[in-house]
């Protein structure tokens, strides 16, 4: 059984406050890229995403920013 991850991010942002690189303690990390831990965070950050959107917090970007965007 998976146990529930408890994560605590702190991000970077551009100059105009949009995120655009994130920062893990290193044990949470190395716990995320264990291949059994990698389902289990993207369920818990999709649910958090859901519950924020059905509290009307709508963080949208347009798709030209979508894909223009360089990793």
């Amino acid at each position: 059984m998976t146990m529930p991850m408890n994560l605590h991010p702190q991000y970077i942002t551009d100059e105009n406050g949009v995120k655009i690189s994130v920062i893990l303690p290193i044990e949470e990390f190395e716990n995320i890229i264990q291949d059994d831990n990698i389902d289990k965070v993207w369920e818990d950050e999709s649910l958090k995403r859901a519950e924020s959107y059905r509290k009307g917090n709508l963080e949208t970007i347009s798709s030209d920013e979508f894909f223009s965007y360089e990793y």
